[in-house]
């Protein structure tokens, strides 16, 4: 029969451990198999080896996996360590390198904001100035026209002025005119006491020369 793996481990093992105690007790058989001496403990001070100081290299290999594994870890840690130093390092630089960016991008921002809100208010104030040239305008049309409309006005007013300076004149007493216009109501009244009808073709000829004497002026009717 085949044996199985196991078995074999085992055997394996156990050979091993058969080996190792019978070199064990080969040693202890040649060790009890020396002499005594008088030497105690005390004799023995100071002829012991010396001992090497801690953490001192001894060149010896290092025999088992725990202490591979603690001799590995310290260049791991300090590994680890400058790899957690140089991820600070490198996140420190790219926040700031990121900060700058941002702080570049946002004043370019800010700048063309301003800039638009300074062409806003050259605008608005061009559209004041305009609105204000407009409203000037205006008002200067309407003072034109009232100026024009008080010229007229005034030359109206003079001309009434003039005629009543020339009706003044004609009705001042010791004038020419003044004088010739008396004479004329003197003369329409003199006049006046003879009235002259003037009697339409159609009438009677019985009323041809018929004089009125109802009244103290005579009429005289033709």
């Amino acid at each position: 029969m085949e044996m199985s793996r196991n078995e074999g481990v085992l055997s394996h093992r156990w050979n091993l451990i058969k080996a190792a105690c019978s070199k064990f007790h080969g040693y202890y058989e040649k060790i009890k198999a020396w002499k005594e001496s008088d030497k105690t403990m005390v004799d023995w001070d100071g002829e012991d080896g010396s001992v090497d100081p801690a953490g001192a290299s001894t060149g010896r290999p290092i025999g088992n996996n725990k202490a591979k594994a603690e001799r590995n870890a310290v260049p791991v840690l300090a590994a680890m360590d400058a790899s957690i130093e140089k991820m600070i390092t490198s996140f420190s630089v790219e926040n700031k390198e990121a900060a700058d960016q941002a702080a570049v991008v946002w004043k370019a921002i800010l700048d063309k904001q301003d800039m638009k809100i300074e062409l806003e208010r050259e605008r608005v104030e061009a559209a004041k100035m305009e609105a204000h040239a407009a409203a000037m305008k205006a008002t200067n049309e309407a003072m034109q026209l009232s100026l024009a409309k008080m010229s007229q006005e005034s030359k109206i007013l003079m001309a009434d002025m003039e005629k009543m300076s020339q009706e003044s004149k004609i009705l001042m007493p010791g004038s020419t005119l003044g004088h010739a216009k008396t004479a004329t109501r003197r003369d329409a009244r003199k006049d006046a006491d003879i009235g002259i009808v003037l009697v339409h073709p159609a009438h009677d000829a019985s009323e041809l020369a018929t004089v009125h004497t109802s009244s103290p002026t005579s009429y005289l009717t033709i």
